[in-house]
């Protein structure tokens, strides 16, 4: 296999992806209709797996082009550490907010105040988020740790297996666990997740590791997959949205759909879309923009404080919720604004760079 192949349609897919998450927050579509915005929204839930598979893949490409070493995943997850505590020093003041601005230490007193500091401020890394949306990131670095350095002497079969077990127990709990779960129990785990230290399993290392195998089986898989017929390619995709929204009714039918980050069929969307990236018939005619990967990398923390801040300040101002549409605009305006800025300014000022 080639290892030193570029796959422009990949990062165009990144960007998609990137404002994919944006409409899962803002739901830009609720003025038009409130079907289409959910119908849009299920389908825009590819875009985390989709990060994550992609992290497994390039981690594998970069070992496999080093002869295997693992000094490219420390360096992988060191570069991504970085990039997780230039937001997070930039987020510090937002941490304190929620999605729609209310302060949620205000009930807390003592030490009960500072245990609820300490975890929001830094275990946050470890079980969920520290920042609002931060929780891909971490899980990224801890998932990428797990699965390249921990388990790097487990077989191909090993992995695959502890990979379906891993992403089966995660999805029953988030998206079925209302329907096993007595309803005390449920609802306390789906308010606060273990006593409020914790994010959900879908929003925890526990749903990268599957992805990240996904991703690393993909690349090792590569000439194969590169050889799929592009009418293949596209049936499997359209399958995959199709089922993606069927299993979403009938999960939300069903009443145990109380967790909506991932599912199975948003995982085969993602993964449906990386093959149409890897596909030799079209990515050879598709030209990149130096600039877009960075765009993609930016757009996806950046678009968090900015949400809280324009809910924040538009509730204090006009006293009711902005048109959905309109804030996903100017939201996706100003990070486009600030990003074209901060990547000018990043040639003078090298730290910079850390934010994508």
């Amino acid at each position: 296999m080639k290892n030193d192949e570029n796959f422009q349609l990949w990062d165009y897919l990144k960007v998609l992806a990137a404002l994919s998450v944006l409409v899962i927050h803002i739901g830009p579509f609720t003025p038009l209709s409130e079907t289409l915005n959910n119908g849009l929204t299920m389908w825009a839930r590819f875009a985390v797996p989709f990060f994550l598979i992609t992290a497994g893949f390039f981690v594998e490409k970069g070992m496999q082009k080093r002869n295997g070493s693992v000094a490219y995943v420390t360096q992988y997850m060191k570069r991504l550490f970085f990039y997780y505590v230039a937001w997070w020093i930039v987020y510090i003041p937002l941490i304190s907010y929620g999605w729609h601005g209310p302060f949620i230490f205000e009930k807390y007193h003592g030490q009960m105040l500072l245990l609820q500091v300490f975890t929001k401020y830094f275990l946050g890394f470890f079980t969920g988020s520290t920042f609002v949306g931060s929780w891909y990131i971490s899980a990224t670095i801890i998932g990428v740790f797990i699965v390249f350095r921990l388990f790097r002497n487990l077989s191909d079969r090993q992995l695959i297996v502890t990979g379906i077990i891993t992403v089966t127990f995660v999805l029953m709990v988030d998206n079925l666990g209302g329907l096993f779960i007595s309803n005390n129990v449920w609802k306390w785990y789906h308010a606060g997740a273990y006593l409020k230290f914790a994010s959900p399993l879908t929003q925890t290392f526990l749903v990268a590791i599957p992805l990240l195998i996904i991703g690393k089986f993909m690349f090792l898989n590569l000439t194969k997959l590169q050889s799929l017929k592009i009418r293949t390619v596209s049936v499997l995709i359209g399958v995959s949205a199709v089922l993606t929204i069927i299993e979403n009714y009938g999960l939300n039918h069903l009443g145990g759909r109380n967790i909506p980050d991932e599912s199975i069929f948003s995982i085969m969307l993602a993964t449906s879309l990386i093959l149409l990236a890897l596909n030799k018939e079209i990515k050879n005619i598709i030209s990149e923009p130096k600039w877009l990967r960075q765009y993609s990398s930016f757009l996806y923390p950046a678009q968090f404080g900015l949400i809280v801040l324009y809910k924040t300040a538009l509730d204090a101002t006009v006293g009711h919720e902005i048109n959905a549409m309109l804030l996903y605009g100017i939201v996706l305006l100003t990070e486009t604004i600030l990003f074209f800025i901060l990547r000018w300014a990043s040639n003078k000022v090298g730290w910079i760079k850390y934010f994508w």
